[in-house]
């Protein structure tokens, strides 16, 4: 090859480097303008729950919402990121997956329904209780599908249906909860009913979306079977990784009630707000890296990852100085005096913030890899150590111990997956 040729080949190779950095930058900031639009309402909706029903209140609430959340995460299979992941590389269509995802929420209805109804005959359980129960299992099971029709929508790049199937239960839900206000009604069950019934609205959406691969689709054994062997991986890496998170408010509500895990759950939400950085650049960055992996573009993948890497790192350095400068005044002036020890919480979680985005990124990259199973191990890991420090610092130190535990856990997870990025 002549020095020509060779120089050609380099301006051709830049060029298409930085059509592809554009496309997906575009495509980051698509997402990230309905993270942020999501963020906003969800942001209300806690706002005014959390001033409306006081810590006692917000405290079963989110409990309650936690509880689904974790069995929706449950039962999923790991099948979305499959999904995502297989249709990205062409492997898999559409209509199959949406037809084999439809198919397994209404097996899953019929069974853990009818499970309950069973075993209420011989459970001697609260009213209150068996309505969480029966709330916890049917939106968990539409939340799991939510996550299998969000896959097919990510593998397929329609990031304009993804994103507004993401933005509508928190729309559906925030207005549900100004209504409950107007009317006047301070039970919290009811206002989980109306968390729930947002994930719903956006499993109708998505399956009319969907509406003609459902007319023509089919189930495949074997691509299902073959979704099985790559998500189950994934499926406990993804439940790992949610405990992580969410394992505080379990064990700090088991030891210091409700009313403390509504202050808790307060300083939680506002920090996961800048989770919407790192989410909307790994919900582009991870279809995205496994389809240049399959026609093995290692230059457009370093590209996109050190991208990725760089813009979270500095955007979520800079949220967490705004939010250290403003927390104390901001919380008192938003929540109410209630909350003011919210603010101690979150200043303590807000480095743990920072290095939990970028290992999220670093998580979807390995992801996308194919290295799945390096990734269970470090979710595990990370899980029992987080568990460790929070039924150890709980008991002693309340809501502190957990936000200590919780940001020193992020710290860790960041550290082991920067480690396996670099060395596999």
């Amino acid at each position: 090859m002549t020095r020509e040729e060779s120089s050609e080949k380099a301006e051709e190779t830049s060029s298409r480097l930085k059509m592809k950095g554009k496309k997906y930058l575009k495509l980051v900031l698509m997402a990230f303008g309905r993270q942020g639009m999501s963020a906003i309402l969800n942001f209300f909706s806690i706002l005014i729950i959390a001033r409306y029903l006081g810590p006692e209140g917000n405290g079963a609430f989110s409990l309650a919402m936690t509880a689904a959340l974790t069995f929706g995460l449950m039962i999923n299979l790991g099948l979305g990121q499959a999904n995502a992941y297989f249709i990205g590389r062409g492997e898999t269509t559409a209509s199959s997956v949406v037809s084999t995802s439809v198919t397994m929420m209404l097996l899953y209805l019929c069974i853990f329904l009818g499970g309950l109804a069973v075993s209420r005959q011989f459970l001697t359980v609260t009213d209150d209780d068996w309505t969480y129960l029966y709330g916890v299992v049917f939106f968990g099971t539409f939340i799991a599908c939510n996550s299998w029709l969000l896959g097919a929508l990510q593998g397929l790049l329609r990031f304009e249906y993804y994103n507004f199937s993401m933005i509508l239960p928190s729309a559906f839900f925030l207005a549900i909860t100004i209504s409950l206000v107007m009317f006047g009604v301070r039970d919290h069950r009811m206002y989980f009913l109306g968390w729930g019934l947002g994930n719903i609205s956006s499993f109708f959406f998505m399956a009319f979306h969907f509406r003609d691969e459902l007319s023509r689709g089919s189930i495949s054994k074997d691509k299902f079977l073959r979704s099985i062997s790559y998500g189950w991986k994934v499926h406990v890496a993804n439940l790992c990784s949610f405990l992580v998170y969410r394992v505080d408010i379990y064990i700090l509500g088991i030891f210091w009630g409700a009313s403390t895990v509504g202050i808790y759950s307060v300083a939680q939400q506002v920090v996961e707000r800048f989770w919407m950085i790192s989410q909307a650049i790994s919900t582009v960055m991870f279809p995205s890296l496994a389809s240049m992996k399959s026609k093995n573009d290692s230059d457009g993948v370093d590209l996109i990852v050190k991208k990725s890497l760089k813009w979270v790192f500095i955007s979520s350095f800079l949220g967490l100085l705004i939010l250290f400068v403003v927390v104390d005044w901001a919380i008192v002036l938003v929540f109410g005096d209630r909350y003011a020890e919210a603010s101690t919480l979150i200043k303590i979680l807000l480095p743990g913030m920072v290095l939990f985005n970028v290992s999220r990124v670093l998580a979807s990259a390995t992801g996308a890899a194919g290295r799945v199973g390096v990734m269970v191990v470090v979710s595990l890991t990370c899980l029992l150590f987080s568990a460790t420090l929070n039924y150890y610092l709980i008991p002693l130190y309340g809501a502190v111990g957990a936000a200590s535990a919780t940001s020193i856990s992020y710290g860790v997870a960041f550290f082991l997956g920067w480690f396996v990025y670099k060395r596999f």
